[in-house]
C-alpha cells in the first residue's frame, strides 16, 4: 500500500532537492511537505474502512450452527492479525518517509508526527478492543459452542492484554509528564551521567530537577519518539500474532471435528456443554482457569491480620527460644502465593508456596510451585526438598473431597517440624466447599492423624487479630507435644 506513496514522495523530494533549486521552488516547500504528510496518513484512513459486525449479522449468529460461529471467530482472528501486521509495516515504512522529510530539511520542521504516532497506536488498540468485544457478544449468545479448551486460550491472552495496555499507558504517561514518547521513569535516569540527565530533564536555578518537554523541532526528539513508538507498535503486533497462532489451530481442530459433537441442528450435545461459573478439578484444586482469573484480577484473599498474628506469636518467639538462622514456613494450598510473598517481604522469614493447580508456576510467574497434596508424599526431602518449621494451610481442606482428607492431613504432618496453622471452613454454602467440618471435628481429625495437639493459647491469640471472619472463626494452631 505504501509503495505508491514512496514513489510519489520520492518525486516530491527530488523536485526540491535537485540541482539548481530556485526561490520559486523554495517558496512552495511548505506545500510539498503538507502533501507528503497527507500521502503518509491517507494509508491509515484506508485501513480504517473495515466492516464491523452489524446487528443483522449478530442475529444470524444467534440462530446459526456452531460450525458457522466458530468459523466466524476464526475469520475475525485472522483478519485481526492481518490488519495488525499491515498497520505495523505501514507505520514503520511511514517513519522512513518522515525521516526523508526531516533529513532533507524541508521547512517547516513539523511535529505532525506526534499526531501520526497517537493515531497509529489508537488504531491498533481499537482494532484489538473491537475484536474482543465483538467476540464477547458472539460467545455470550452462543456459550455452548465454545468448549473449555478454547476458553483457556482466550483467557490466557485476555490476561496478557493487560500487560500490553500497561505499556500503552506508560507511553501516554511519558507524553503527559515529560513531553516525549517513551518509557522514561525515575529508575532510567543515571545521576552520574550529565548528558543523559540533561537529555531527559532540566535544572532550574535552585538546583532542583523538573521535567521539560522535548523540543518538537529537534531531529533527535523525532528519533527518540519514533523509536519508542515503533517498539510499542511491534509489541502490540507480536502480541496479536502470538494470540492468533495459539487460537487458530485449536479452532481449526474444533471446526473439523464439530460434527462429532453436535446434534442435527448443528448445536452441541448436552454432554459437550462446558459452561461453568466456578472451576474445580476432581481432586479439589482450582482449575487453572480459575487461578488465572484470580491472579489477573487480583482477587485472591489475604488476611493480613492473620499474618501479623503469626509474626507476633509464632515467628518472634521462635527466634527468642530456638537456635535457628531463619524460620521456614511452607504455605500448602497457597493459591496465588500471596501469604508466602508477604512473609518473604518481611526479610526475617523464608516462605515457600505450593498448590495443586495445573500450571500454577507459570500463572503466578514463579511464586508458587506445583504439589498435589491429595497424593501421599513418600519422601519429603526428595519430593519437596525440605521440612518446614511450620506449615500453614488456609481455607484449603474444605475444597478437598472427603476421600483425600486423611492424605492431605498426613502430608501436612510430614512437612511440619514444629507445628501447623490450619483454617478448615465449617460452611457448606461456600463455593466449592465439598468437605466442611465443625471445628471440634477438625480438631479431633487432625490430632488423631498427626499426634499434634491444639494450642489453645496460640489459637485464640491469633484468631483475635484476623481480619476475615471465617478464618478467625475456624483457625487452629497445632503443635508437637515436645515443643
Amino acid at each position: 500500500m505504501l509503495k505508491k506513496s514512496i514513489i510519489t514522495l520520492t518525486i516530491l523530494l527530488t523536485d526540491i532537492t535537485g540541482d539548481g533549486i530556485d526561490d520559486s521552488i523554495k517558496a512552495n516547500d511548505i506545500w510539498t511537505r503538507i502533501n507528503a504528510e497527507y500521502i503518509i496518513t491517507d494509508n491509515m484512513d484506508i485501513l480504517r474502512r473495515r466492516r464491523r459486525l452489524g446487528l443483522g449479522d449478530f442475529m444470524y449468529m444467534e440462530e446459526t450452527s456452531c460450525y458457522n460461529v466458530l468459523q466466524y471467530i476464526r475469520d475475525n482472528a485472522i483478519n485481526l492479525v492481518n490488519t495488525m501486521v499491515e498497520e505495523h509495516n505501514n507505520f514503520t515504512a511511514g517513519c522512513g518517509l518522515y525521516y526523508l522529510l526531516d533529513a532533507q530539511l524541508l521547512p517547516p520542521s513539523s511535529n505532525n508526527y506526534h499526531w501520526w504516532i497517537s493515531r497509529h497506536i489508537n488504531n491498533m488498540i481499537n482494532d484489538i478492543n473491537t475484536h474482543y468485544t465483538t467476540l464477547a457478544a458472539v460467545i455470550a449468545s452462543n456459550p455452548d459452542c465454545i468448549p473449555l479448551s478454547i476458553r483457556r486460550v482466550f483467557a490466557h491472552y485476555i490476561a496478557e492484554y493487560r500487560s500490553v495496555m500497561k505499556d500503552v499507558t506508560q507511553l501516554i504517561w511519558a507524553t503527559y509528564i515529560f513531553g516525549i514518547y517513551g518509557d522514561i521513569v525515575e529508575g532510567d535516569i543515571d545521576d552520574d551521567d550529565d548528558d543523559d540527565v540533561n537529555s531527559k530533564i532540566g535544572k532550574n536555578t535552585s538546583g532542583d530537577t523538573n521535567p521539560v518537554p522535548s523540543d518538537p523541532s529537534s531531529f533527535a526528539a523525532w528519533t527518540k519518539d519514533t523509536t519508542f513508538a515503533v517498539m510499542l507498535s511491534a509489541r502490540i503486533a507480536k502480541y496479536v500474532e502470538d494470540y492468533v497462532s495459539s487460537i487458530d489451530p485449536a479452532l481449526i481442530s474444533l471446526i473439523i471435528s464439530h460434527n462429532n459433537n453436535t446434534t442435527d441442528d448443528g448445536r452441541p450435545h448436552p454432554s459437550y456443554r462446558a459452561v461453568q461459573y466456578y472451576y474445580h478439578t476432581k481432586s479439589g484444586a482450582f482449575d487453572n482457569l480459575e487461578a488465572l482469573k484470580r491472579t489477573t484480577f487480583d482477587t485472591w484473599g489475604l488476611d493480613t491480620g492473620l499474618l501479623r498474628g503469626i509474626m507476633q506469636h509464632i515467628v518472634i518467639p521462635h527466634y527468642n527460644h530456638i537456635n535457628s538462622d531463619v524460620m521456614i514456613i511452607g504455605d500448602l494450598g497457597a493459591g496465588g502465593g500471596h501469604y508466602s510473598q508477604w512473609f518473604n517481604n518481611t526479610g526475617i522469614v523464608h516462605a515457600y508456596a505450593f498448590d495443586g493447580i495445573n500450571d500454577i508456576t507459570n500463572i503466578t510467574h514463579g511464586r508458587v510451585s506445583y504439589m498435589d497434596l491429595t497424593s501421599p508424599i513418600i519422601s519429603v526431602e526428595q519430593e519437596v526438598g525440605r521440612v518446614f518449621d511450620w506449615v500453614m494451610s488456609i481455607e484449603v481442606a474444605e475444597h478437598i473431597p472427603k476421600q483425600y482428607a486423611q492424605t492431605l492431613v498426613s502430608n501436612w504432618n510430614s512437612m511440619a517440624r514444629y507445628g501447623m496453622i490450619i483454617s478448615w471452613s465449617d460452611q457448606l454454602m461456600g463455593i466449592g466447599h465439598v468437605n466442611p467440618l465443625p471445628f471440634t471435628e477438625v480438631k479431633e481429625f487432625v490430632e488423631n492423624i498427626t499426634g499434634m495437639v491444639l494450642d489453645y493459647s496460640l489459637t485464640y491469640k491469633i484468631r483475635e487479630g484476623c481480619n476475615i471472619d471465617y478464618i478467625g472463626r475456624t483457625l487452629g494452631v497445632y503443635s508437637r507435644p515436645s515443643r
